[in-house]
């Protein structure tokens, strides 16, 4: 089971002076097993938002593309990519802005690649720790400014817990973000949260040969409620099997 800080935060304000480290510490102590903590954003603050302004063949190596990208700088960054991907002009994608260094612990450097410099890469989501599996690219719409941080364009400014689901077998009032977040609340001492009972009150049915009908749903955010049955007609009793 995997638990996300930012969404325990939306049920109880943990302080500022307990960093992920220690919660998952108390976590252990007091309730469940945590097998790992994972900073989403970690190597990903050289990363950013770019767009592929122009393509163009390497004049001297048949399998290089040369790209001009808008990462929100002054003038477009010129970056060499490989062919694991079609990218073509107009699309938006991560570009890693040389010097830095990836999740994978690439580094990325300015550097000359057949009498072309390269200042930066066109990343895959393999490559930012987005997916273990194929090959791909996460492609942004036209309203991301160019520039971004990925952490702020894919919300990854977030630490997941991963807890070890055999601790909480017997404990299924902890397998939610809701559940985890109340246990919080108590072994630190801090304000719960509670959600509010949003669902509207259901009508019972109080009996007659008719049932009523059940509203359809037609939009909106209220989902109108289901009338129970509570009775009325006899039901009568199950014949003996005959053979």
């Amino acid at each position: 089971m995997y638990l996300s800080l930012n969404w325990l935060k939306d049920f109880v304000d943990i302080p500022q002076s307990i960093d992920p480290e220690e919660l998952g510490l108390k976590l252990t102590t007091h309730t469940v097993e945590i097998d790992g903590i994972k900073k989403q954003a970690e190597k990903l603050d050289g990363v950013v938002v770019g767009e592929i302004l122009d393509i163009k063949k390497h004049p001297n190596a048949d399998k290089l593309t040369i790209a001009q990208v808008d990462v929100g700088e002054t003038k477009p960054r010129q970056i060499i990519f490989g062919q694991m991907l079609k990218i073509e002009i107009g699309q938006k994608m991560p570009v890693a802005l040389a010097p830095t260094t990836l999740p994978d612990n690439k580094k990325i450097e300015k550097t000359e690649l057949r009498g072309e410099i390269s200042e930066g890469m066109l990343c895959l989501d393999q490559e930012l720790g987005l997916s273990k599996q194929g090959i791909s690219a996460h492609f942004f719409d036209k309203s991301v400014k160019n520039g971004t941080s990925i952490i702020k364009a894919l919300g990854l400014d977030d630490v997941i817990f991963e807890v070890d689901n055999k601790s909480i077998t017997n404990r299924p009032d902890l397998w939610s973000h809701y559940g985890m977040a109340r246990e919080i609340s108590a072994f630190l001492n801090i304000k719960f949260k509670r959600l509010k009972n949003t669902i509207p009150p259901t009508p019972l049915y109080q009996g007659g040969n008719t049932i009523p009908p059940t509203p359809l749903y037609q939009g909106g955010n209220t989902i109108p409620p289901t009338p129970l049955y509570q009775g009325g007609n006899t039901i009568p009793p199950t014949p003996l099997y005959q053979g």
